[in-house]
């Protein structure tokens, strides 16, 4: 099912503009990308769901595997 900025921005939970971001960050090839956009015309944008949800796991996990990665750099604390 595919869906617009607005529903996207609303099941992220950002204003429609961080949406529209993200979108560009994709054409230009800019990191971080966000959900990939499917073009209908030269003015519809749609995403599909399953995208959207997939990229937010994605950065869940990205997320996760970040935070492990720095906790494994942290050195121990001397006990005082």
């Amino acid at each position: 099912m595919l869906i617009t900025e607005q529903e996207v921005a609303d099941m992220l939970a950002v204003d429609i503009q961080a949406v529209r971001k993200m979108r560009k960050a994709n054409v230009r090839g800019n990191l971080p990308p966000g959900p990939p956009p499917i073009f209908i015309g030269c003015r519809m944008i749609r995403y599909r769901r399953e995208d959207v949800e997939a990229w937010v796991v994605a950065r869940v996990e990205a997320g996760q595997s970040a935070a492990s990665t720095r906790a494994s750099r942290q050195k121990p604390h001397a006990a005082a």
